[in-house]
């Protein structure tokens, strides 16, 4: 499966849907994406697995297929077919994830990318969109929120993706594989 994953305006398209965090000299998964939510398929819905630690390094939730194993006694979590929400009993959101309508009438061809590329010069946007055109999206998933990704912090907007203080927006990255996130950000 291949999935656009969109953390706030940064866009990682082709991604597994996996999400591995760097400690040290190894990369621990964070972040899985079971399965997507599919219209023709009876008990489907949005599944992911997820291990948030707060900056103490205490637990906050982990999930399991969406649903939580391990919860914190101020955390509650939800899910349906195609939204995971976690938040605190304030209604802070520490993550949201959800599954996008592929056919969305606000996606253009390439879901948000299209509008990502409009400051491009013509030849690298034609170059983009043919990369693009060879990968199959199986779907977009969003994620939003404000939580610790091993001991990197994330808050994770619609407009921007703050790590460790540093700011990242309107990002396209192109690949295969799972996402990584090093001391030097993200990768492939």
């Amino acid at each position: 499966m291949n999935y656009l994953v969109m953390l706030g305006s940064d866009m990682f398209y082709g991604t597994s849907g996996v999400l591995t965090v760097q400690t040290g000299e190894k990369f621990l998964e964070f972040f899985k994406i079971r399965e997507i939510y599919k219209v023709r398929s009876e008990g489907s819905y949005l599944s992911i697995d997820c291990d948030i630690k707060d900056n103490d390094n205490i637990r906050e939730v982990k999930l399991f297929k969406s649903k939580p194993v391990v919860i914190n006694e101020k955390v509650e979590a939800s899910y349906d077919l195609k939204k995971t929400i976690v938040k605190r009993k304030d209604d802070s959101i520490i993550i949201k994830i959800e599954q996008l309508d592929l056919k969305n009438e606000s996606l253009s061809e390439f879901g948000p990318v299209k509008k990502t590329l409009s400051g491009y010069p013509s030849q690298m946007k034609n170059i983009i969109l043919e990369q693009l055109a060879s990968i199959y999206i199986d779907a977009v998933i969003k994620i939003t929120g404000d939580f610790y990704a091993g001991q990197h912090h994330l808050i994770i907007k619609d407009d921007c993706t703050m790590i460790d203080n540093n700011k990242l927006s309107g990002n396209l990255s192109i690949g295969t594989g799972g996402l990584r996130l090093t001391n030097n950000g993200f990768g492939f």
